[in-house]
């Protein structure tokens, strides 16, 4: 029993600051002391609270610090994301806007290569008649006429008349009709002229009468293909009129480059819709517009500017447009070297008499 109140005593002594008296052996409360220490503790207590309420705030504080940060990265992310978007999208639909922008010149150019293949159609229609109604003239074929020499008295009577005609209509210095042949039909301008345009009703009959001119209006009597014997006149008979259809031909095809499709005087002819794709383009008032709108070196730039898919496209024009008169030029190359062939046969026959 005595040992269990000295344990309590001390235990009271080490927690309240009691003093024990070793002359009594109770113990004495120092309250003064004692109230300081629950000052002391409420104190700490209170220290260490705002200490834990700091440190929540500034952990807080590093949290939504942190958040910020991440917060304010992410939308500079997205910001620059949506900006690169937005760039991307804008420069892709301005390519889209120049790739779908049609050539200034577009209209003008499928006008005249719709109107061209028509020209075209009509240019080789008509060189199969001029040379189907060559052929039966130097035969005497289908004309009506039982002879050559009427047959030849009929032609050049025939090219009299339209020489005649191209003076109908204006007065001589008589006072009458003019009934002298008229100079047109010897003027090889009509053919070979360097104007393209399209031949009016008098070309048309000048440009004609001047091929049957340089062609010929004879006839020929054909030899008897009866007698064995004489079969190889009629060779050299027919062998004549292949040179002069050969020659035929090649005058006709020239003509008929300004010849006015289906006869229509108002529907221009190939030579002429040619003309009018180069002039458009090239050494007219027209062409120096169409340059300098396509290298955007115009004065007036409003509203005119050429991106480069149109330029490509016009480029593609012209592309087209060259291989076109490239195919001419090869066509016409092929008639020069047959007329050279029929040229050299005609020095060998008369140099080596074959």
């Amino acid at each position: 029993m005595k040992l269990k109140r000295i344990l309590v005593v001390t235990l009271v002594s080490l927690t309240f600051g009691v003093n024990v008296s070793h002359a009594t052996g109770y113990p004495v409360v120092d309250f003064t002391q004692l109230m300081q220490l629950l000052r002391d503790a409420k104190q700490a207590t209170e220290q260490f609270q705002k200490s834990v309420d700091s440190w929540r705030d500034q952990a807080n504080a590093n949290i939504n610090g942190q958040g910020g940060i991440v917060d304010s990265i992410n939308n500079a992310a997205a910001n620059q994301i949506a900006r690169t978007n937005s760039a991307i999208a804008g420069n892709y639909n301005n390519e889209l806007k120049q790739q779908m922008q049609s050539s200034q010149d577009a209209c003008s150019s499928y006008a005249v290569s719709t109107a061209l293949n028509e020209a075209t159609c009509s240019l080789l229609g008509g060189i199969y008649s001029d040379s189907t109604a060559r052929t039966n003239t130097f035969l005497n074929k289908d004309t009506g006429f039982t002879s050559a020499t009427d047959a030849t008295t009929n032609n050049t009577h025939q090219l009299i008349q339209n020489a005649i005609a191209l003076n109908q209509g204006q007065l001589s210095p008589s006072g009458g009709k003019d009934d002298s042949l008229s100079p047109m039909v010897i003027r090889a301008d009509l053919v070979l002229g360097s104007q393209g345009d399209t031949y009016d009703k008098s070309m048309v009959t000048a440009s004609k009468t001047f091929n049957d001119l340089l062609v010929g209006t004879k006839v020929d009597t054909a030899p008897s293909l009866k007698n064995a014997s004489t079969q190889y006149q009629y060779v050299q008979y027919l062998r004549k009129q292949a040179f002069r259809s050969l020659a035929a031909n090649s005058l006709d095809t020239v003509r008929q480059t300004r010849m006015p499709p289906d006869g229509d005087v108002k529907k221009p002819s190939e030579m002429q819709l040619m003309q009018k794709f180069v002039d458009d383009r090239y050494g007219t008032p027209d062409g120096d517009d169409w340059l300098k709108n396509l290298t955007n070196t115009q004065k007036d730039k409003k509203g005119t500017f050429v991106s480069d898919s149109s330029v490509i496209r016009s480029i593609a024009q012209m592309d087209a447009f060259q291989n076109y008169l490239q195919m001419k030029m090869y066509q016409s190359q092929l008639r020069q070297e047959e007329l050279n062939a029929a040229m050299l046969t005609l020095e060998t026959q008369q140099t080596l008499g074959n």
